[in-house]
């Protein structure tokens, strides 16, 4: 029932899965946008670093820009993702799952659950054993670090209620 790939960190969850999703998605949506740009937020789980890393690597691979948000909440990438104009996005979470598990959990550009036409295409393409085709020279993509989307989440709500949330 829960959106995304879920499971023990190194067991069903890999490195080399994170790669595989980073790249695949990269590939799909380089079809509407010759550089496509993609949020990832994650949690503060220990297998947080190393699935941000795979899907970095995935991303950039196949052309593609990674927006690293940093340590964030579920809500602001999806957020982040209204107000800016990005591909998509990705939480590494596995919100109340043991602290061992994790997630990945991919948003459209509008913030909203990934459309179901370019999740199918994605999981027959992770499906596939044919190495995914790579970027060379600069068709190569890179990481920017966003840390100001947590900032930004807070204004966000802080405009929804009139109160101070900063404050002890």
């Amino acid at each position: 029932g829960t959106d995304g790939v879920r499971g023990e960190a190194n067991e069903k969850l890999t490195p080399t899965l994170a790669y595989r999703i980073g790249a695949a998605l990269a590939g799909i949506l380089k079809k509407e946008t010759a550089r496509p740009v993609i949020a990832v937020g994650r949690d503060t789980r220990r297998s947080g670093d190393m699935l941000e890393g795979a899907l970095a690597a995935g991303i950039t691979a196949r052309g593609g820009v990674m927006r690293r948000l940093g340590v964030i909440p579920t809500p602001a990438v999806s957020s982040y993702l209204r107000q800016h104009d990005l591909a998509a996005g990705i939480v590494i979470s596995a919100s109340h799952n043991p602290f061992y598990d994790n997630g990945i959990k991919i948003f459209g550009a509008d913030g909203r659950k990934f459309p179901d036409d370019k999740e199918n295409e994605l999981e027959m393409v992770l499906a596939g054993e044919e190495p995914l085709a790579l970027c060379h020279k600069e068709e190569i993509g890179w990481v920017e670090d966003h840390p100001e989307g947590a900032e930004e989440y807070l204004q966000r709500l802080q405009g929804f209620f009139p109160l101070d949330l900063l404050a002890g």
